[in-house]
């Protein structure tokens, strides 16, 4: 799964009415899990693509059973992507995500990461609940210098929303916002020629280069989504054989556009 910069693209708006403090009822189902079930998403980033996200059967992970995420195309989309191939389960109000993420920011630095029971929505979670979070180190080669790349990934409870209508119009009672984000550190060791001594460079501050918002409707699922990816590099690019920008960001919206629940 991949999700790429091409060039810097627009922001586009997005509107949100009659925000409420009301958690909803504990029994809600905000991702319906039946085999079956499906959801379209118009994605604009901005060219405009279509990704079909399908509840395909069980599958076993760490023994534990999920239903597997299907995409019916290549994804273009972030949620799409995220969900593609993985797997999803029910425990208690927690949808629980298992399985591999990966994206290429455009940089030529590939990141890999595997989750295991990553909580992506909880039904009973108040406003700024911390629903998972995991962090580590990852160390692998980048233009033939070894880099360790420290990560960290969030999922976070936002505000519930009595109302919520998007630009395009469309409207939905009972949602819940959930913030899903990635914040990593690149370094590099350098070696002082004619020397042996080692020194570190930081390829990419600590910062967030991925905050993606999921709107999740009461008995229908995710129903939009705004992701934005960013970087912004602390070297200068030529100087690692890098042809790409110091700095990039990209924004993208899935709207949902049909759905099919057994």
């Amino acid at each position: 799964m991949k999700t790429t910069f091409g060039i810097l693209f627009s922001l586009l708006l997005l509107t949100i009415s009659c925000s409420s403090d009301d958690e909803g009822s504990s029994n809600a189902d905000y991702l319906p899990l039946n085999f079956g079930n499906s959801w379209t998403y118009e994605v604009n980033a901005p060219n405009t693509t279509f990704d079909k996200i399908n509840v395909g059967a069980e599958v076993l992970i760490q023994n534990k059973t999920y239903q597997k995420m299907e995409v019916a195309a290549v994804p273009t989309g972030f949620y799409a992507t995220l969900l593609n191939e993985n797997g999803l389960r029910k425990e208690n109000a927690k949808v629980l995500f298992a399985g591999d993420l990966a994206l290429d920011l455009g940089i030529d630095i590939p990141l890999n990461f595997s989750l295991s029971d990553f909580v992506l929505i909880d039904a009973q979670a108040n406003n700024n609940t911390v629903l998972a979070s995991q962090s580590n180190s990852i160390s692998q080669d980048f233009n033939g210098f070894p880099i360790t790349i420290d990560y960290s990934i969030k999922s976070t409870a936002l505000e519930s929303l009595s109302s919520f209508t998007t630009s395009k119009n469309e409207t939905y009672p009972n949602v819940k916002k959930v913030k899903f984000a990635l914040t990593i550190k690149v370094t590099t060791l350098q070696t002082i020629p004619g020397t042996t001594i080692t020194i570190p460079i930081t390829i990419l501050n600590n910062q967030d280069v991925l905050l993606a918002t999921h709107y999740y409707a009461e008995n229908i699922g995710m129903v939009y989504g705004n992701t934005v990816i960013s970087y912004n590099l602390a070297i200068n690019p030529s100087e690692f054989g890098l042809d790409i920008p110091q700095s990039g960001s990209q924004t993208q919206e899935e709207f949902l556009t049909t759905y099919l629940l057994n």
